[in-house]
Formats: C-alpha cells, sequence, structure tokens
C-alpha cells in the first residue's frame, strides 16, 4: 500500500441509526482505535470519559454542540482499511472512509457509494489528511480547496 485515499461526505443526518447503518455497510468488520472517548475531545481534564463507541456516539448525536472523532479500523484485511466519523459544532457529521491510495478509481467510486447511500451531494477525497472543519463552511471550503 502506498497510502491512503480519504474519502469524506458531510451530512446532517446526525443520529445512531445513520452512523451505525454507514459502520454496518462500509466497514463491517471492524474494530475501534481509541481506548477512550474524552469529552472535550483530547482534554487533559474531561468532563466525561466513555470508553465504547456506541456511548460516545449517542453522547454526540443528544449533544449537537459536541465536536468529536472517532476511527475504526478494518479487521481481517477488509477494504476499505478504515471508518471515521466527525461530529461538528453546528449539528452536522462528517462521514468517512479510508482506502489504499493507489487504486483511484476505486476510491472514487467509494465517495459517490456514500453520497449515494446517505443521500448527500457534497464531499470529497484527499491524500491521508483528516478533514480540518468545524462546521459546514469550513467543510466547503475545504472541498474548494481540494477541487480548485
Amino acid at each position: 500500500m502506498t497510502g491512503l485515499s480519504d474519502i469524506y461526505v458531510i451530512s446532517a443526518k446526525r443520529d445512531t441509526e445513520t452512523i451505525f447503518s454507514f459502520l454496518n455497510h462500509f466497514l463491517p468488520e471492524r474494530e475501534e482505535t481509541a481506548d477512550d472517548y474524552c469529552i472535550p475531545q483530547y482534554s487533559d481534564n474531561p468532563k466525561q470519559v466513555f470508553t465504547k463507541d456506541f456511548e460516545i456516539i449517542s453522547f454526540c448525536v443528544s449533544n449537537k454542540q459536541i465536536e468529536q472523532s472517532i476511527y475504526w479500523r478494518a479487521i481481517n484485511n477488509k477494504i476499505p482499511e478504515h471508518a471515521h466519523i466527525f461530529f461538528l459544532n453546528d449539528g452536522n457529521i462528517i462521514f468517512g472512509l479510508s482506502t489504499d491510495s493507489s487504486n483511484h478509481e476505486h476510491a472514487n467510486n467509494l465517495l459517490k457509494e456514500v453520497k449515494l447511500f446517505l443521500d448527500e451531494r457534497y464531499g470529497y477525497i484527499t491524500f491521508e489528511t483528516a478533514p480540518n472543519a468545524c462546521n459546514y463552511d469550513e467543510f466547503m471550503a475545504q472541498i474548494n480547496d481540494t477541487n480548485p
């Protein structure tokens, strides 16, 4: 593998059903990459700590202003290799996948498939770069930066 193409699609569907449908569809055999999840994220003095993905997902769905990133890796050498969820501070969510960057056609097809699956219009592909967006407007600016 030469690196990872990262596929990101933004959505207002910040609900557990959509999140777990996405994960079960695109990365059914997965494991969490974190041991725990702090609120606020990366805090040295967290107000809350969760140890399971479903706990932090439920919390973030109920608290629309919370920002949080959750990562999973595929087990059993499945493709795509990773899935990501980025909760934004405006109530939106970014759904992400990572896959071998040497297969551009596969990455492009995944982007189309994620958009179709979520019934969304906006997304992009980048190379080993997490989205640097806290809200919808910042995500849209990143789309413009990746597609000049």
